[in-house]
């Protein structure tokens, strides 16, 4: 386990006004680099933790079941010959290891410790020369090597879990994908367990897909192992809904014509059992006028209706004639013209003036002939 790849304690402080700890690099972001032998070569290390003298680094030991620590250390090779530092190293409290004053020219020393089983805390740390500058203290590939649980490599806990998402906005019925960030990267275990803060507005599914229930604010959670959490809050709008057209409104006009126009019957002049079968779909017609919320095919059905009980009212004796009934005006119900044959072949109706007036003028004529007839049989009698 590297060290660069753990956190080191709060309280440890870094010389050169408290710079940062450089992980796997120098603080100019260069890699760490040491004199490996009396040659001068130069070996570039691709894992450390960079310091700068005076540097007090801490590690927790405790119940990590570490069984050595071991690191390659020295000025740094930039430094080009400058820079003196001493490293130490103490494990509660007590020195277990130290170097001579080194400079960048020097070649790096190794430093291999035993941990105790119980031990609580590592401490490195690196010590400014008398010159005062340039103090680059590497500890180049500085990590623990075994554990006392079967040489397994020491758990690494969850630290912090970064949760993020594709859209924070959705409408009802749209779909997400939630993504969980474990820190450290090199965790034991990076599986995170799925949930959401009210599962009235949004779910969410094993693999991070997010469903938008209903409308409100609700956060995706991302749950580790050891319980450290992350949210992400998500927003859940409507659904888009189209534009519908308005119903059309249904037309009265010619079921209103025709209660007018019924209206005026006169129920003396229709046998009682006719008329009171008209008077109910009168009085349907009128409740479906009457009704705001009829449908077209109720103001058709009374129409219906009413025009068949006025086609069945039967004549009282003495009574009227039965009105007129009012053709129907719509557009498909228009009578078809008659051919030419039934035109042709059209019976003559009584009073039919065409096919009299010839009749009465042959009945005269043969009328004059026997007149004059007669009295020409009279006159050769005398």
């Amino acid at each position: 386990m590297y060290l660069s790849d753990l956190t080191e304690e709060s309280k440890s402080t870094n010389g050169w006004n408290n710079k940062p700890f450089g992980k796997d690099k120098t603080h100019d972001g260069n890699p760490i680099r040491l004199v490996e032998n009396a040659e001068g070569t130069v070996r570039t290390f691709e894992k450390g933790v960079w310091s700068h003298a005076d540097a007090n680094i801490y590690y927790n030991l405790d119940g990590k079941g570490y069984q050595t620590f071991e690191t390659y250390v020295g000025v740094d090779a930039a430094q080009a010959g400058k820079g003196a530092v001493t490293f130490k190293v103490f494990i509660d409290g007590k020195e277990v290891a130290a170097t001579k004053e080194l400079t960048s020219s020097n070649v790096m020393e190794h430093i291999k410790v035993e941990i105790p089983q119980n031990a609580k805390e590592l401490h490195l740390q690196a010590l400014k020369g008398a010159e005062d500058s340039n103090d680059h203290a590497d500890w180049a590939e500085a990590k623990f090597v075994t554990a006392f649980n079967d040489n397994a490599e020491p758990d690494v806990d969850v630290k912090s879990v970064e949760v993020t998402a594709e859209k924070t906005d959705l409408k009802v019925g749209d779909t997400t994908k939630a993504v969980a960030k474990v820190l450290p990267e090199n965790a034991t275990d990076t599986e995170v367990t799925w949930s959401v803060s009210d599962e009235t507005v949004l779910s969410v599914g094993e693999d991070g897909t997010v469903t938008a229930k209903a409308k409100g604010r609700a956060d995706v959670i991302a749950t580790a192992h050891n319980g450290v959490k992350g949210n992400v809050q998500i927003t859940v709008t409507g659904k888009d809904t189209p534009p519908v057209d308005p119903p059309e409104t249904p037309d009265k006009s010619d079921l209103e014509e025709l209660v007018n126009e019924y209206n005026k019957l006169s129920e003396k002049d229709y046998t009682a059992d006719s008329w009171k079968a008209y008077q109910s779909a009168l009085k349907a017609a009128k409740a479906v006028l009457e009704d705001k919320n009829a449908t077209q095919e109720q103001i058709d059905a009374a129409k219906a209706e009413l025009e068949k009980a006025v086609n069945n009212l039967e004549k009282a004796e003495g009574g009227k004639e039965e009105p007129e009934q009012k053709p129907d005006t719509k557009p498909d119900k228009k009578p078809s013209a008659p051919n030419k044959d039934q035109k042709d072949n059209k019976p003559a109706k009584t009073g039919d003036t065409a096919t009299v007036f010839p009749v009465a003028v042959l009945m005269a004529a043969c009328a004059a002939v026997v007149a004059v007839f007669v009295r020409k049989r009279r006159e050769g009698r005398s």
